[in-house]
């Protein structure tokens, strides 16, 4: 074999290895870049959700687990920029707030996926468990 023919391919299989590689690594999914979502009262209004916790949860091979919280405002909205340790993950918001024997609970019903830059995942229902006017 000539010296030209050997460094032919050398550099052929040099270029199989480096494509390979590229080809058999995973491209990155496309970040959940900023989550956004509203509550509101099961029969309708915000305003007496003000105060509660909301949660920004990710999917983990754990389960669901916090990674964010926050109040609610009279909006009844919150939105949040993510975090690039978080980016990749489902990501949801969920209300989870317990004070004086009452809980309130409500998700939202679309999950923000890795695919998304920015998601609004609706608005939820918030229900309430041991509240009297409820």
């Amino acid at each position: 074999m000539t010296n030209t023919r050997k460094k032919f391919t050398s550099l052929l299989v040099a270029a199989s290895l480096s494509l390979g590689m590229i080809a058999a690594t995973p491209t990155p999914a496309h970040a959940a870049s900023q989550v956004s979502g509203c509550f509101r009262h099961y029969r309708g209004g915000t305003g007496n959700l003000v105060g509660v916790t909301v949660q920004l949860q990710a999917a983990t091979t754990l389960g669901w687990i916090a990674a964010a919280s926050t109040t609610l405002g009279p909006t009844g909205c919150v939105t949040w920029n993510i975090a690039p340790d978080l980016q990749g993950y489902h990501l949801r918001i969920v209300a989870n707030h317990r004070v004086s024997g009452m809980y309130f609970y409500g998700s939202s019903g679309i999950t923000a996926g890795p695919g998304y830059g920015s998601l609004s995942v609706g608005t939820a229902n918030v229900y309430c468990n041991g509240c009297p006017a409820w």
